[in-house]
C-alpha cells in the first residue's frame, strides 16, 4: 500500500491533468498503512555472530535442516561451492547423523531418512532459514567486499541489468569468495568478547 500510494502521489503532482481536477490520493482513504514489523528473517550484523553462535551451541541437536529442491525448481538447480570450514562442518554433522540413525547416508539425517523440519524454529530468538540468508549476503557484500555478481551466483540470484547478463563467474572465483566469506563469518561466531 505504502507503495501504492507513493505512485498515486508522484502522479497527482506531476501529470498536468490530475493536478488541475484537484484530485486526491485515493490510497488514502480506507486504508490504514502499518509501520512494517520487525522482520524476523532480518540480517544479521557483523556483530550479532557471536551471540548468535552462543545460541545456536544451547540447541540440543547438532542438525540443522535440509532444504529438498531450490527455489524456483529444477530449472534453478545450481552448484555452490563449499569453503573448507563448511566441508568440515558437514563431514561433522554427518557423523554424527550416522551415529544417531544408524549409518543414514543423509548429511541431514533424521528418523525417517532426512530432516524435514528445523530444530532451530523451536527457538524463537534464534535466527534461522532466510535471516542467515539474508545476514550471509550482507556480510559477504558489506564487510567481506565480495563483488555482488559474484554473491548472487553463489546465493542463486539472477543478476539485473543488460551488461549483468554478460557476466559470468567462474568456479575459482565462487569458490575464492566463499572461502572468503566462511573465514569472516568464523571469525565472527567465534572471537572472545
Amino acid at each position: 500500500m505504502a507503495c501504492l500510494r507513493a505512485v498515486c502521489n508522484y502522479a497527482l503532482l506531476n501529470h498536468p491533468l490530475l493536478k488541475k481536477e484537484g484530485l486526491e490520493n485515493p490510497v488514502n482513504k480506507g486504508f490504514k498503512i502499518r509501520k512494517p514489523k520487525d522482520r524476523a528473517d532480518r540480517a544479521m550484523a557483523a556483530s550479532e555472530l557471536r551471540d548468535w553462535y552462543k545460541q545456536l551451541q544451547e540447541v540440543k541437536s547438532e542438525i540443522r535442516w535440509h532444504i529438498p529442491c531450490p527455489k524456483g525448481g529444477t530449472e534453478r538447480a545450481f552448484d555452490i561451492p563449499l569453503s573448507r570450514r563448511l566441508c568440515w562442518l558437514l563431514a561433522k554433522v554427518r557423523r554424527v547423523g550416522r551415529v544417531l540413525y544408524d549409518g543414514s547416508p543423509y548429511v541431514f539425517a533424521g528418523p525417517s531418512d532426512h530432516i524435514v523440519h528445523s530444530q532451530e524454529k523451536k527457538h524463537p530468538k534464534l535466527a534461522v532459514g532466510h535471516a542467515l540468508r539474508h545476514t550471509y549476503y550482507s556480510i559477504a557484500v558489506n564487510d567481506v567486499g565480495i563483488d555482488q555478481r559474484v554473491l548472487n551466483a553463489l546465493v542463486n540470484h539472477k543478476n539485473g541489468g543488460l551488461v549483468d547478463t554478460y557476466f559470468k563467474a567462474d568456479w575459482a572465483q565462487l569458490l575464492k569468495a566463499q572461502e572468503q566469506v566462511s573465514a569472516f563469518l568464523w571469525k565472527a561466531m567465534t572471537a572472545e568478547a
